[in-house]
């Protein structure tokens, strides 16, 4: 059947078109599953930041915010004595 050289050469060549599809497709999924993976850290560490920015962050520039306009008052009453 695959007597002639050229025969064994399309079976040798399906079978490596074959081995380099098989090879794509694994590598393909494994990429995707990398960048599942890259995307669900993503998201949490966004989710860390907005908590460390609503329970750190927000309370520091609202007390700085409180002492800009308290120290006035603080300076007036103490430059006075």
């Amino acid at each position: 059947m695959f007597i002639t050289p050229l025969g064994i050469l399309y079976v040798v060549l399906a079978v490596c078109v074959l081995a380099l599809t098989i090879t794509l497709i694994v590598l393909l999924v494994n990429v995707n599953r990398v960048v599942k993976d890259i995307a669900d850290t993503t998201d949490k560490i966004n989710g860390l930041v907005t908590k460390i920015d609503d329970f750190i962050v927000k309370p520091i520039k609202l007390a700085s915010g409180i002492l800009d306009k308290v120290m006035p008052i603080i300076r007036y009453f103490t430059d006075k004595k």
